[in-house]
């Protein structure tokens, strides 16, 4: 009974909140989805992903900057010289524990007034909103709207308190963990070329398809795989910047605590940010919460369930890059590939190396119907289904049935299909 006016307070406050949030304008917060439209429009094909990843790092950082730029001028800035020393300062830290001392990131200040802050791949930019959520949380209630007494009321009802700049280093921490691991510019490359490299396969597979068993409807070109790039329902699909997030969580924890020497900095941060108004309740009032962090709660208690493993040291995982590893399978493709196409092209007209002439394969040969005659290669063949080892290169197969004579063409490879059939109808 004692609580119950309190309580109603409590709800009759965050009402008046409600009622001011959905007055105020959307923030535009998709900003993983404004880099990668942006990379589309620059690389506009798979093929160009790939290349982009074998530039050399001063040519592919060059070329993103210039995204970057193109991005950020949309963004009202602001200038805060004090509190912009403090975020490049830590900046420089945060990066020199793992290993990239001497590294460029540029912190930015948006003059928005909404939550949120975001990594473009050389650039952090922080809303002023959210830093004053951190540093001053009375101040930005009140320019939302709400009164002074209504704001101190609110933040008093609150069982935590700002964690003011570690909480900024850890947002900043979190955002760097987004560039370290390339979420917004080497992702969605690397996106592209793997379904580069992976059409090319499959190119290769259809083509051995055409060439061995002569099927036709096959729209294979050579090299032709680089119509447009990764569509941006794979690159950006909500699962995979889930993943991100929690990615960029588990390396910005790490990186927080080697900055400000306490384990539980990230989880702070986020609690703090999860106490702002509506943002940790489901379908709350998140328009000035602007941030594609979803269940906020569930990472603050992830957070705090990781803070004993953080002084063992970096997640190594996340630092095993996939750029490296998908910029050698390109190089290994596009050597691959024209091999394969010519290894094709010459089993097929017979052109047989010495040891390809050694070579033989178990294939599947099917003659129908039963009461036809047959032969393969010139000699007798037996209708129905009949395993035999064959080898490499071109073979014809002959059927005849009720006067109708049909010649079947078709071509053993080295691998690729091993069942060929002929109806005579």
């Amino acid at each position: 009974m004692i609580r119950r006016p309190t309580t109603l307070r409590k709800v009759t406050v965050l009402v008046v909140f409600a009622l001011i949030l959905e007055s105020a304008a959307i923030p535009q917060c998709d900003w993983a989805a404004k880099v990668g439209f942006a990379i589309q429009r620059r690389y506009k094909t798979n093929e160009a992903a790939c290349q982009a990843l074998a530039a050399r790092p001063e040519d592919f950082n060059a070329a993103h900057a210039m995204i970057e730029d193109e991005i950020l001028r949309s963004v009202p800035m602001t200038v805060a010289p004090r509190l912009e020393q403090f975020l490049k300062a830590n900046s420089d830290k945060i990066l020199s524990q793992v290993g990239m001392t001497g590294v460029e990131q540029k912190v930015h200040l948006s003059s928005n007034s909404d939550l949120n802050a975001f990594a473009t791949g050389q650039n952090v930019t922080l809303h002023v909103g959210l830093v004053e959520w951190y540093l001053n949380p009375e101040s930005l209630l009140t320019r939302l709207g709400i009164s002074g007494q209504q704001a101190r009321y609110y933040l008093g009802s609150l069982t935590i308190t700002s964690p003011r700049e570690n909480g900024l280093v850890g947002v900043l921490a979190h955002e760097t963990a987004h560039n370290i691991l390339g979420h917004p510019d080497v992702s969605p490359l690397v996106l592209g070329c793997e379904d580069y490299i992976e059409s090319g396969i499959r190119e290769i597979k259809e083509y051995e398809q055409l060439i061995s068993t002569g099927k036709k409807g096959s729209r294979f070109a050579a090299f032709f795989r680089a119509a447009a790039f990764l569509g941006s329902e794979v690159m950006l699909g909500s699962q995979r910047q889930q993943q991100y997030e929690s990615d960029a969580d588990e390396l910005g924890a790490w990186l927080a605590y080697r900055v400000t020497g306490d384990p539980n900095t990230m989880a702070r941060s986020l609690q703090w940010l999860a106490a702002f108004p509506g943002a940790s309740f489901p379908g709350g009032w998140t328009e000035s919460l602007c941030s594609d962090h979803p269940q906020l709660l569930l990472r603050v208690s992830k957070m705090q369930a990781a803070a004993w493993s953080v002084a063992n040291g970096p997640p190594r995982k996340l630092l095993e890059l996939p750029q490296r590893q998908t910029t050698q399978r390109y190089q290994q493709f596009t050597r691959w590939y024209p091999a394969r196409l010519e290894t094709i092209q010459r089993i097929a007209a017979g052109n047989l190396t010495l040891e390809e002439k050694r070579l033989s394969r178990v294939v599947q040969l099917e003659l129908k119907p039963k009461e036809a005659s047959g032969w393969l290669d010139g000699d007798s063949f037996a209708p129905g289904k009949l395993k035999l080892s064959l080898g490499l290169g071109p073979h014809t197969l002959v059927g005849e049935y009720k006067g109708i004579r049909r010649e079947y063409q078709f071509v053993v490879l080295d691998e690729g299909p091993d069942k060929f059939k002929l109806e005579i109808k």
